[in-house]
């Protein structure tokens, strides 16, 4: 969602006085609450508190150094995108897939929310244990914002096959 990665300190530095100005401001991490406001105190509030602004705003002002490499966490481990992450927990691969069209986002432009209904091909009645979604390909794959999907099921109309509704924000 950022114009830049967060993901090494190599991919951050460069960014510290844009981070220092955004936390300060408390733009980010978005949090669209007042807390001035009614209430207080949100269970999951991912806002940052004033010792946190504090911390970044002096790693900022004194020049956004590394420090120790040993103190650094782990580096995160992606998930393979080439596994379906339900496959041990269902005993297997999908034994359905709905591929939907693909979707094209320009290179500088607004977000656009790709709503889709996209036919399964189930005719007959069937129990959904899992749905997981995973691009075709990487290509493309960093401009995704965040996707949803669910089943319905027109029941105005006999023997209806559901369709796999996806929407996607770029």
């Amino acid at each position: 969602m950022a114009p830049m990665s967060l993901v090494s300190y190599q991919d951050a530095r460069p960014w510290a006085r844009s981070i220092k100005a955004r936390v300060a401001a408390r733009q980010m991490p978005p949090w669209h609450i007042d807390k001035n406001v009614g209430i207080q105190e949100f269970k999951n509030d991912r806002s940052l508190n004033d010792h946190e602004v504090d911390v970044i705003t002096r790693w900022v002002d004194a020049g956004a150094p590394q420090g120790d490499p040993k103190d650094m966490p782990a580096a995160i481990q992606w998930p393979d995108a080439s596994v379906w992450n339900f496959a041990k927990l269902f005993g297997g691969p999908p034994d359905l897939i709905v591929r939907s069209p693909s979707f094209t986002m320009p290179a500088h432009a607004q977000d656009a929310w790709d709503k889709r209904s996209t036919p399964s091909g189930v005719t007959e009645p069937r129990w959904v244990r899992a749905i997981e979604i995973r691009p075709a390909t990487n290509k493309g794959r960093k401009i995704v914002h965040h996707a949803l999907a669910r089943l319905s099921q027109d029941d105005a109309v006999d023997n209806a096959p559901p369709r796999t509704t996806t929407t996607t924000a770029a």
